[in-house]
């Protein structure tokens, strides 16, 4: 029997307060890897960047934003589903937050795996951050990890102690077929 996963009414889901790093903590990381580089440079750069930051998909959601679904797990982690600028590929990101909105590292012991159907085989799932830094500790990370999940996908919570949850990621509306022109 499938029980229903209440979802989360939180309104401000802000990342983790992280320490900024000075100008000048960051013209020295810059000028180790562009030892010519001036500061004018950096900060046109780091501008630039920002300004694509802002615009990709694959960021995490800000507050308010109207796509994001949440959905307690457990008492002191729920999961936050978002797709704002993945429409076109059919697919959403997803992460785990704490009790107080921050995103987080998933727990020790925890698995996530898809629930195999039709053309989904069944296997464990890891996160974009695991793949991009090859397995190694991801506790320094300072933020949560993101995962993907296509459309329709169920995907089981496995967690220690406490009952194992399915949640299925939302389908958008519209056509399951898209013809491209040759």
């Amino acid at each position: 029997m499938r029980e229903t996963i209440p979802l989360f009414n939180r309104t401000a889901i802000m990342p983790r307060p992280r320490q900024p790093l000075t100008e000048e903590e960051v013209f020295a990381r810059w000028q180790r890897v562009f030892p010519n580089g001036s500061i004018e440079e950096m900060r046109e750069n780091i501008e630039e960047g920002k300004r694509q930051a802002a615009a990709s998909p694959w960021r995490k959601p800000s507050p308010g934003d109207p796509d994001v679904h949440i959905y307690q797990l457990t008492s002191q982690i729920s999961l936050r589903i978002w797709g704002h600028g993945l429409e076109a590929s059919r697919i959403y990101l997803f992460d785990l937050l704490d009790q107080d909105g921050y995103d987080i590292i998933t727990p020790a012991g925890w698995t996530i795996e898809t629930v195999g159907k039709g053309m989904i085989p069944q296997g464990r799932v890891r996160s974009v951050e695991y793949h991009l830094e090859r397995g190694r500790n991801l506790e320094d990370l300072p933020y949560g990890e993101r995962y993907v999940a296509p459309e329709g996908v169920e995907f089981r919570f496995t967690i220690p102690g406490e009952r194992s949850v399915t949640v299925r990621i939302p389908r958008r509306e519209g056509p399951d077929v898209v013809y491209h022109d040759m």
